[in-house]
């Protein structure tokens, strides 16, 4: 589909989006961190990462 994407079931993503409403929601990418682990990144107000070692990537075909 064009214009869509699947994000498979993340536990704790609808709570996560009623708190982004009420309170600040902070993220920590302090290494590698692929796919599932990237979108909590990724939906936060802010996100933490380390100079030289964070990496934030969706894992996919080669």
């Amino acid at each position: 589909m064009v214009g869509h994407s699947y994000v498979p079931a993340l536990k704790g993503f609808e709570k996560t989006m009623q708190l982004m409403g009420v309170v600040p929601v902070v993220c920590a990418c302090m290494g590698s961190v692929p796919g599932l682990g990237a979108v909590r990144v990724t939906i936060s107000h802010f996100s933490l990462m380390i100079k030289e070692t964070s990496q934030l990537f969706v894992p996919g075909p080669p």
